[in-house]
């Protein structure tokens, strides 16, 4: 979209007046030990497995955006919250505004247009370290968000909410902040129903339990991976039982980075890619993959049966931003 063009939609925009989580029993350390192989969580409810759900599944692929933490949030995130109206001009400015965007003052601007531009820039600026992905993740998670305590204290609990605290990235702590699965996945009921949403947002990044100085081969850092997510509504006396899987290929999944920073951050407009009631009252969701290309791993797409290593997706951060759940 060129600039003026969505300039304009931000200024007309701002000038307009369920079913229970299962319980968890795990060992005191689960999931965070030194060891790969014991830190998979492949936990799903078997009904997800075994249920009969009426699927649909939208290929999404063209319609991502991968961006990583350090990045600038505002064309993936912040200016769709302001054209929606979810945001205001004067919540954005206090929640992502540098010194110098905050420092801008109406008065002096000829009309009101040429101020706004002014706050879009300072937003959108490069420099801005306000508005970057790592700061999105701590105003839009889904322990924090715009919820009531109720739902905020459900993503507060269990393994599951490693993936609602707004950590997006790996800060020194290992499994703590993360989850790690399979191509199997994992799989995680909610206490509330989703009602209302918007864009959605998932961290993650690829790991192996591979020694490459022992192979004498250089670190391989990216890897092609397809992602599955699928939303399941369970059935009642207005649905059947659904399950909606929204499909997309990452074509160069961070994986072993030695720079801690590096996490592909993916984000889509879910309204827009399975339309804005389609949703009402999921309760589930479950999350796998398949790797497709590994330069060492799984080269041009064919497994490398020589070596006994393991990659595994590394979840940090699921999100919903201005979603609304009861």
């Amino acid at each position: 979209m060129k600039k003026s063009k969505w300039m304009a939609l931000l200024i007309s925009a701002l000038t307009l007046t369920g079913c229970k989580a299962v319980t968890e029993t795990f060992e005191k350390g689960s999931f965070n030990t030194q060891v790969f192989s014991e830190n998979y969580y492949t936990k799903i409810p078997e009904r997800y497995v075994t249920g009969n759900y009426n699927e649909t599944i939208y290929d999404i692929s063209e319609r991502i955006r991968i961006n990583q933490p350090l990045d600038n949030a505002f064309d993936g995130a912040i200016r769709h919250d302001l054209i929606s109206q979810n945001l205001s001009l004067a919540e954005a400015i206090e929640l992502y505004g540098d010194a110098a965007t905050k420092a801008l003052k109406k008065e002096d601007y000829p009309s009101e247009i040429e101020y706004m531009e002014a706050i879009f820039n300072g937003l959108s600026s490069a420099q801005n370290d306000y508005a970057s992905w790592i700061n999105y993740a701590t105003n839009n998670n889904l322990v924090k968000g715009r919820y009531s305590k109720a739902i905020q204290e459900s993503f507060k609990r269990g393994v599951f909410s490693k993936l609602t605290d707004g950590i997006i990235k790996c800060d020194g702590s290992g499994p703590k902040v993360r989850m790690q699965i399979n191509e199997q996945g994992m799989g995680q009921t909610f206490e509330h129903e989703l009602i209302s949403y918007d864009q959605f947002v998932l961290s993650a990044r690829g790991g192996t339990s591979v020694d490459y100085g022992k192979y004498g081969v250089a670190r391989v850092t990216k890897a092609k991976v397809k992602v599955n997510i699928s939303f399941f509504i369970e059935k009642s006396t207005t649905n059947i039982a659904s399950k909606h899987t929204v499909t997309f290929v990452v074509p160069e999944m961070h994986s072993d980075n030695e720079a801690i920073i590096f996490t592909s951050i993916i984000s889509f407009n879910l309204r827009e890619v399975i339309g804005a009631e389609t949703l009402k009252r999921v309760n589930g969701i479950m999350i796998n993959y398949e790797l497709l290309e590994h330069d060492f791993l799984k080269p041009g797409g064919v497994l490398n049966e020589t070596v006994d290593e393991e990659f595994a997706l590394m979840l940090y951060e699921i999100m919903l931003p201005y979603s609304s759940w009861r």
